[in-house]
């Protein structure tokens, strides 16, 4: 039985948003336009927010796999302690590194 890794720091979690699965979908016009395919944003949820000082609507900057990025900061209570969500599939998210590993973020 393989022994699991304790994991510490910030997490990054994301997918791919379902207005970005294909490109018939990213070429709908009307699709694009809705809010469900606006999710160039970076989001954690209250406490971590608290922790590391941070307000909705702040710049941040994220850290993953030695490649950095701003965005625009959102927060989201759904999210899980300690995670980061960055979405693949996005502007805001293309050129970083895994889905899901980790990530540093601070105020930019």
């Amino acid at each position: 039985m393989a022994s699991l890794q304790k994991l510490t720091g910030l997490q990054r979690v994301g997918e791919v948003s379902v207005y970005a699965a294909d490109s018939l979908v990213r070429r709908a016009t009307q699709l694009q336009k809705t809010k469900d395919a606006n999710q160039n944003h970076v989001a954690i949820n209250a406490v971590l927010a608290e922790k590391l000082s941070l307000q909705a609507g702040d710049r941040v900057k994220f850290t993953q796999a030695s490649l950095s990025d701003t965005g625009k900061l959102k927060i989201d209570n759904a999210l899980a302690d300690d995670c980061v969500w960055l979405p693949a599939a996005q502007i805001i998210g293309m050129n970083m590194s895994e889905t899901f590993a980790p990530i540093e973020l601070e105020k930019a």
